[in-house]
């Protein structure tokens, strides 16, 4: 998903010294700093051409194999640093990728429910599942809300069912619409993530994908990016290539950013950090803004590719889903 996860960005080196001898020690040197957990899902049923973190597509079987994974780095982490938290509890758990709304609906039910029971999790942790449109099922969201998670995160991207075909979204409007009043009706927190800036997008578009979902939908909050061109990416390539047209020019994306606040504004939602808009409290965006924010935090991560500090030192898993499998067999932290 293009909006960017705190917990895949490249973090500053670690030692190269076994995690054991150097974790316990790091988590607990400030008992005072908040605490999170990031799990990373490396897999999408397909490729979205605006997305930077594509690594590897569903395959048949891989949820239970992966969640197997999962839970046994779990497992093993949690008896390393459990120990050492201190009277800290988990301020937020963040499901990220790729597409965790891919994997099984048990298999993420078991991992939710065993991460509740080997870390200090409360009724106030913040435990978000990121997801897309296509496959997340009112029968997942009821069970995972059932196993512990209470926030939603979808990358809508754009309701302009045209403009998503373009950009490799699958789901039409209709969809969209379905979709999002079925994890409502989970009683989790739900958001979304609008991106600005696409090519053949204007500000007009924009604004009514937010009168759409202010207004055909029940969900609590939104982020609002603007869309960021990599090198090499496939949209950076099919525009090089003549495929699709620029992406909008700095002067109507600001455009863009006007109508969008001018219509957010209008619906009722705060802006309660620079990137996230709510209509209800109970939306925090928690993980996110511990993770972007300057204050000391211990991001734990787990999962192939997954990204995060322990008292202060970056630490990065292996992102080559054979070699975080080998190491994970073998019992050993997948540190790259």
């Amino acid at each position: 998903m293009q909006s960017g996860h705190p917990g895949t960005t490249p973090p500053l080196p670690t030692p190269a010294v076994p995690f054991p001898e150097w974790a316990p020690e790091a988590i607990a040197q400030n008992p005072d700093a908040p605490l999170a957990l990031y799990l990373h899902t490396p897999y999408c049923s397909h490729r979205c051409i605006f997305c930077p973190f594509y690594v590897n597509p569903t395959q048949p079987g891989f949820s239970a194999s992966y969640a197997d994974l999962l839970s046994r780095e779990i497992d093993g982490t949690a008896g390393i640093l459990a120990p050492h938290f201190g009277k800290r509890e988990i301020s937020a758990v963040f499901f990220g990728g790729g597409t965790p709304s891919d994997l099984d609906r048990d298999d993420l039910s078991r991992i939710l429910r065993q991460l509740c029971i080997q870390f200090p999790i409360t009724p106030e942790t913040e435990i978000t599942v990121e997801g897309r449109i296509r496959g997340f099922t009112a029968d997942k969201a009821r069970e995972w809300v059932a196993a512990g998670a209470n926030r939603f995160s979808i990358g809508v991207q754009t309701t302009d069912t045209k403009l998503r075909r373009r950009m490799g979204r699958l789901a039409a409007r209709d969809e969209i619409r379905d979709t999002l009043a079925a994890l409502c009706a989970s009683g989790a927190v739900v958001i979304i993530d609008l991106i600005y800036g696409f090519p053949e997008q204007t500000p007009e578009m924009l604004a009514e994908d937010i009168r759409f979902v202010a207004e055909e939908t029940q969900i609590h909050g939104l982020d609002l990016y603007e869309l960021r061109e990599f090198p090499g990416s496939p949209i950076s390539t099919a525009i090089a290539a003549g495929r699709l047209p620029q992406a909008a020019a700095p002067d109507i994306r600001a455009q863009m950013l006007t109508a969008a606040t001018g219509a957010l504004q209008h619906y009722g939602f705060d802006q309660f950090h620079p990137r996230h808009w709510r209509r209800d409290t109970r939306e925090r965006s928690l993980y996110n803004r511990l993770a972007r924010g300057g204050s000391p935090v211990d991001l734990v991560p787990f999962g192939a590719g997954a990204g995060g500090r322990i008292g202060g030192r970056g630490i990065a898993l292996h992102r080559d889903i054979l070699d975080y499998t080998a190491s994970v067999l073998r019992g050993i932290k997948p540190v790259a």
